[in-house]
């Protein structure tokens, strides 16, 4: 994981909601919709610990994050989503 800490460099961030803040530090790299998912994921923590949205910064708080993409690979047996029927045999 990737670390900011809120001091003197970003203290303009201090009271501002972390989704705010990280949508505008990576404003180039990132959409504020894909960093609240992000954060709703469970791939932002402060100061080591889960947070909402709405949660503000203060000073001293590091932010530790995770963008990477993942690729989700499923193992899905299709078969049993199919039901075989056999041909109308004539009688």
């Amino acid at each position: 994981m990737n670390k900011i800490l809120i001091n003197e460099e970003f203290s303009c961030y201090v009271g501002v909601r972390v989704d705010k803040a990280l949508s505008e530090i990576f404003k180039e790299e990132q959409s504020r919709s894909k960093i609240v998912s992000l954060i709703e994921s469970g791939k932002v923590l402060i100061n080591q610990n889960l947070c909402k949205t709405s949660t503000k910064l203060k000073i001293n708080d590091e932010i530790s994050y995770d963008f990477s993409e993942e690729e989700v690979v499923t193992n899905i047996d299709f078969k049993k989503f199919f039901i075989y029927i056999p041909p109308k045999i004539p009688l």
